[in-house]
């Protein structure tokens, strides 16, 4: 029984040419018998590195021929790494390959569907009418290459910010891994906006530069949106997120998982975090860094996360509610695990520097 099917592409006396179907995610094959002088080397296997490769050449007469593709598996790291504990990918079955481009990056899918973010086409600029991306239903998702998206202010054009989103993920039916996320812009609102309450979204490293302003000292009153770096209201039911830098005139977190609907809420996680609140000249006042609201306390687990906040700090389940309490483990009856936020500005540095 075999799940790589092999098949005769040519032979001669000194070579026979096996072929095979591409094999997704392989990172290269294995190939038996090893044949030297006439002689088989018990035990020994002939390695290629090519996971694309669909064609391999053996010594004739020496039957079984066997190849193995090689898939990336369990992996240890030591001296321990920054990137050691990301989780990897889903497994994707029959995957449709998105591109998003400039004024073609929202995407409606069915349910069942797998998808792959094949992000070669380049950064995205805000355009009117909703999120630099959008990803509409699906089932399990990955990335190839950065999300990078530039959100300009166009209320000067007569257009509201009100969809001022980079990456706006609905009904998600399994789970999105991103491997990487830029946002920036004075037009950037959201950098992340969840609404899938059963979908699982990773996000493996990530910068977010959300500068719309929230107040404008002209009117005295909001403006059109409020700024949020990243903002749920339905889901994730688990979100994990690491090694990311936020800078924002709004809040760093505000997440309302339970807002229009129940979300079967799991494990959230944050890992290796510095955020700042910035102030912008247009706002009359600064919101909470941190807010979460659910009649629903759900778990979440943090490690090496700092805020160096301009307004209120936190609150949970209101305004300022359990405050700070409700983001500390063991301090309220929120279950959170881990390390306690470290209030002001990481003393290394971002763990996301601005590319140059």
């Amino acid at each position: 029984m075999t799940d790589l099917p092999l098949h005769a592409v040519s032979e001669t006396a000194r070579t026979i040419t096996l072929g095979h179907d591409p094999v997704p995610d392989a990172i290269g094959f294995r190939l038996s018998p090893v044949v030297k002088a006439g002689v088989v080397q018990e035990g020994k296997w002939a390695h290629s590195w090519d996971g694309a490769a669909t064609q391999h050449k053996f010594s004739p007469g020496h039957e079984p021929y066997r190849v193995q593709a090689l898939m990336l598996g369990v992996e240890g790291v030591y001296p321990h790494s920054v990137v050691g504990d990301h989780p990897s990918p889903p497994t994707l079955i029959s995957p449709v390959t998105l591109t998003p481009r400039q004024g073609d990056s929202r995407f409606n899918l069915q349910a069942n569907q797998d998808f792959i973010l094949d992000m070669s086409a380049g950064p995205l600029e805000q355009y009117a009418g909703g999120a630099c991306l959008l990803v509409n239903g699906g089932r399990n998702g990955k990335t190839y290459g950065p999300i990078i998206t530039h959100s300009p202010n166009l209320q000067g054009a007569g257009i509201g910010n009100d969809f001022g989103y980079s990456v706006y993920v609905v009904g998600l039916s399994g789970r999105l891994s991103i491997e990487r996320h830029e946002a920036y812009g004075d037009g950037l609102a959201q950098a992340l906006v969840l609404a899938c309450p059963y979908g699982d979204v990773d996000v493996l490293t990530y910068r977010y530069e959300a500068m719309h302003p929230v107040w404008h000292k002209s009117s005295g009153k909001p403006a059109e949106v409020h700024t949020d770096a990243i903002q749920s209201w339905g889901g994730g039911r688990q979100v994990r997120m690491y090694d990311g830098s936020i800078y924002t005139c709004g809040s760093i977190f505000q997440v309302m998982p339970n807002q229009y609907g129940a979300s079967p809420l799991g494990l959230w996680v944050t890992r290796r975090l510095n955020a700042v609140q910035v102030a912008n000249p247009l706002s009359d006042e600064m919101p909470f860094a941190l807010t979460k609201n659910s009649p629903q306390k759900w778990a979440w687990d943090q490690e090496d996360v700092w805020v160096s906040n301009l307004g209120t700090l936190a609150g949970a389940n209101g305004w300022p509610g359990d405050g700070i309490a409700g983001w500390t483990p063991g301090a309220s009856s929120w279950p959170v695990s881990g390390e306690a936020w470290r209030v002001g500005v990481r003393p290394e540095g971002d763990f996301t520097p601005r590319p140059s």
